[in-house]
């Protein structure tokens, strides 16, 4: 059983990181460092602020750090990804 949860995590990891590449790192930069572009820094994000980083991916977010609204792109699993990714900061 531990094996299935490692691999299940693992994909979930790799297809966050491909999201990651896709979407993301044109703002927050590679390894989600932020990128000297003013979007927030992800290896920053708080590991219990998952429904935060998922309504910022989702609906967006007006301000000093702007975010698009990814919702009607990114389907609620596709953010799921994402959110595995970002909370490893990029390392598996």
């Amino acid at each position: 059983m531990r094996a299935c949860a490692t691999a299940s995590a693992a994909g979930s990891w790799e297809a966050g990181q491909a999201l990651d590449k896709a979407f993301c790192v044109i703002c927050h930069g590679p390894n989600m460092v932020n990128s000297g572009a003013g979007a927030f820094d992800l290896s920053k994000v708080r590991l219990g602020a998952r429904s935060r980083f998922i309504k910022s991916v989702k609906d967006g977010k007006k301000g000093r750090n702007e975010v698009p609204a990814w919702g009607d792109i990114l389907s609620a699993g596709e953010i799921d990804h994402l959110w595995a990714y970002t909370k490893t900061r990029g390392k598996l």
